[in-house]
């Protein structure tokens, strides 16, 4: 390129457009998980426990006891709300997990 102008305005138009790249995807936890006759298996999307330790815990200050589960051989958070519905249930709730500080 013979005109310095034209290659900085390329560099800086390469710059631009690829800052605005995500390179994370935003799951969707709320995504039904079906068996093969069509019943939904609940918490299908939560993952396993390897080491849990079970704690109860009011996350969205209602009445209802949730719970928190803190797996200690991955070191992560899982938070759950009771399902008013259901007794004794609960619905899985990733957006309360950064509520906690980060484990070191």
């Amino acid at each position: 390129m013979k005109c310095p102008l034209v290659k900085y305005t390329l560099i800086f138009l390469v710059a631009i457009l690829t800052s605005s790249l995500n390179g994370q995807v935003n799951q969707r936890w709320n995504v039904p998980v079906l068996t093969m006759d069509g019943s939904i298996i609940p918490n299908a999307l939560a993952g396993g426990f390897n080491s849990p330790q079970f704690s109860n815990i009011y996350l969205n200050e209602d009445t209802l006891v949730d719970l928190f589960v803190f797996d200690r051989s991955g070191w992560k958070n899982l938070t759950f709300l009771s399902d008013p519905s259901l007794p004794g249930s609960f619905i899985y709730a990733p957006e309360y997990e950064n509520s906690f500080p980060e484990l070191q």
